[in-house]
């Protein structure tokens, strides 16, 4: 993702899902799970043995039966939500510097509906800096560029979920900052 010059005073990003094929794989096996464990627990529930690797023998409906009726259901309701949200392409969109009108705008795509374009505009004056924070977590590695306001507020510019050395991170945020005129804090 780099920023795109498209004249002297207008910088233009396009935002996508990086990992689409990845999560439509991950969503699709969490979707397979959430029927195996649905459909054992409606089997416990009327007696059946299902053919094939989903035996419901050995399964009382009462705790096991409703248990794994509840997780099957959850299961099936967020990974169709995911796939839908994979699908539709939400959170893809565009990240605008504009100089000559003093903006920078966010522009996202949302759940269809009301809000089914989410454009934020800030006022470049209004900018107080660019930072970057880094957050490291067990299982999940985030690397956010951050907008700081004048009114303390942070608003997340753009996000790296795969991994990107330190040195990639700090020249995006350096263009970033240098295009606003801004400093850069953390480093």
């Amino acid at each position: 993702m780099n920023l795109e010059k498209i004249n002297e005073e207008v910088w233009k990003e396009e935002i996508l899902n990086e990992n689409e094929f990845k999560d439509y794989i991950v969503s699709f096996i969490i979707l397979l799970g959430s029927l195996g464990f649905l459909s054992v627990g409606i089997s416990s529930y009327f007696n059946l043995n299902l053919p094939l690797i989903l035996s419901s023998n050995h399964i009382v409906f009462f705790p096991q039966g409703i248990t794994m009726c509840f997780y099957g259901f959850l299961g099936v309701i967020l990974s169709t939500l995911q796939i839908t949200t994979i699908y539709l392409k939400i959170g893809n969109g565009t990240n605008t510097i504009n100089k000559i009108n003093g903006t920078l705008e966010i522009n996202r795509k949302g759940f269809p509906g009301e809000n089914q374009n989410i454009k934020i505009i800030y006022k470049i004056k209004d900018i107080e800096s660019i930072k970057i924070e880094d957050t490291n977590n067990i299982l999940n590695t985030k690397k956010t560029i951050l907008i700081c306001m004048n009114n303390k507020k942070e608003i997340p510019f753009y996000q790296y979920t795969k991994f990107v050395t330190n040195y990639e991170i700090e020249k995006k945020a350096s263009i970033i900052a240098s295009i606003l005129n801004v400093p850069l804090k953390n480093i």
